[in-house]
């Protein structure tokens, strides 16, 4: 069985403000899950979740959330690494 579909996520190539598109060609791939979306006014504000997996044992090793706000990336990291990330991202923007 091969391995091919199961690559290492190299979030190295990505940078702030990159445009979804911009994102996914950098890693080569669309994200594995839209974890959210949500609108603020006339701000859009998306979650989009990639996922590593352990090449041995091909089990989830760790996700990764990418923030997009109007069609650009704001952030990115791991779950749990920002709490209520979305109202935070919003209020900077806004404040």
């Amino acid at each position: 069985m091969s391995c091919a579909p199961y690559k290492a996520i190299d979030l190295t190539r990505v940078s702030l403000g990159m445009s979804k598109e911009e994102v996914y060609t950098a890693l080569k791939k669309k994200p594995d899950n839209v974890i959210g979306s949500t609108q603020y006014g006339n701000d859009v504000l998306e979650v989009m979740q990639y996922t590593r997996y352990d090449a041995g044992t091909m089990q989830i090793a760790e996700r990764y959330y990418l923030y997009f706000l109007n069609g650009k990336l704001k952030q990115w990291g791991r779950p749990g690494d920002w709490r209520k990330e979305a109202d935070r991202i919003y209020e900077y923007r806004n404040g």
